[in-house]
Formats: structure tokens, sequence, C-alpha cells
């Protein structure tokens, strides 16, 4: 959460806001989801990319 916080440069609320919106449930400090027994990393590229997508407005701070 943290990380990926930093990587944006956005509030750790934000970030479980937007996690919770894509339906990945949010302990403090996940840095990969749990799907299907397998860890899969988040892709920071992916997340980008919607974030982009849902907030056009953030496109200015992840430039």
């Amino acid at each position: 959460m943290e990380l990926i916080a930093k990587i944006f440069g956005v509030s750790r609320e934000a970030v479980r806001l937007w996690l919770n919106q894509a339906g990945i449930p949010t302990r403090d400090r996940i840095y990969a989801v749990k799907t299907r027994g397998a860890r899969k990393r988040i892709n920071v590229r992916e997340i980008r990319r919607q974030l982009k997508q849902m907030f056009p407005e953030v496109e200015t701070l992840l430039s």
C-alpha cells in the first residue's frame, strides 16, 4: 500500500479506495494480490494505465 502510494504520490486512503473499487481486498501492507492460491504481483504499468483512465486529472501527477 505504501509502495503504491509512493509510486503515485497519492495518499494510502486513495490507494485503498481505488483497490477496493477494483475488487481487491486491502490489508495495510498489500504488495501482491492473492488469486486462486497463487500470488500475483501488482503490475505498476497496468495500475497507472487504469488510474489514468479512471482519473484523467491524475495524468499530470504521473508524468
